[in-house]
């Protein structure tokens, strides 16, 4: 009885193996970028258990750039080209045939954008008395699909040669002291992740000499 026990219980092993076996065959595995910038063509690959003739690649969130319509099939190959919507935050690729099927998700971002300066600090007309006002600046936005900003604020009396502002490594920049001439201020940001820098539009700050 013992012995039958055994049997039993190492014949369904093996089959829970076979069956876990054939599981892990009958997948497609779908390579490529899951965090992707928005207007940009990318690539993916499909590996696994693969039948041509009845394979089937779908796109939402995205063109597949080989096809006009959201769905492309095996004559393609093992391959489809992207370019991920402007209009979406996320994106997918199913792949699928009779037998199988893989599935890839991904997250669009856009290009970096430095932030604007607020309209009403971005020009300022001033006597070399008076203290300017604080610039603001909104927040940096895309870059990456989890970006990490560094801020880092210009300066310049021609708009052309610019150096760093020490303590201005902030989000707004706050000016204590009155300008002796017409100075120009832009913001510097840097994502961390993909290396990606971009500037402000410039905020010039006119003087004119105090009329006593």
């Amino acid at each position: 009885m013992k012995s039958n026990r055994i049997n039993l219980r190492m014949t369904v092993a093996v089959a829970v193996l076979i069956l876990f076996g054939r599981a892990l065959h009958a997948q497609i595995v779908v390579s490529g970028p899951t965090c992707v910038m928005a207007g940009t063509p990318y690539l993916y690959t499909f590996q696994g258990d693969i039948n041509q003739q009845s394979l089937q690649s779908c796109v939402t969130g995205g063109i597949l750039i080989d096809s006009s319509s959201s769905c492309i099939d095996g004559k393609y190959g093992t391959t489809a080209k992207i370019v991920w919507n402007t209009s979406a935050n996320t994106g997918s690729l199913n792949v699928s045939n009779t037998s199988a099927s893989g599935l890839v998700r991904v997250n669009i971002t856009r290009g970096l954008s430095p932030g604007l300066i607020d309209s009403s600090r971005k020009f300022q007309h001033l006597d070399t008395v008076a203290i300017p006002k604080a610039l603001q600046c909104a927040a940096a936005t895309g870059g990456h699909c989890a970006p990490v900003y560094t801020y880092q604020w210009q300066i310049s009396t021609d708009a052309l040669k610019w150096k760093d502002i020490t303590g201005g490594a902030t989000q707004n920049l706050i000016l204590t002291r009155a300008l002796k001439q017409t100075t120009y201020y832009r913001r510097k940001v840097t994502e961390k992740k993909s290396g990606g820098i971009a500037y402000t539009i410039i905020a010039t700050l006119e003087v004119y000499p105090y009329k006593y």
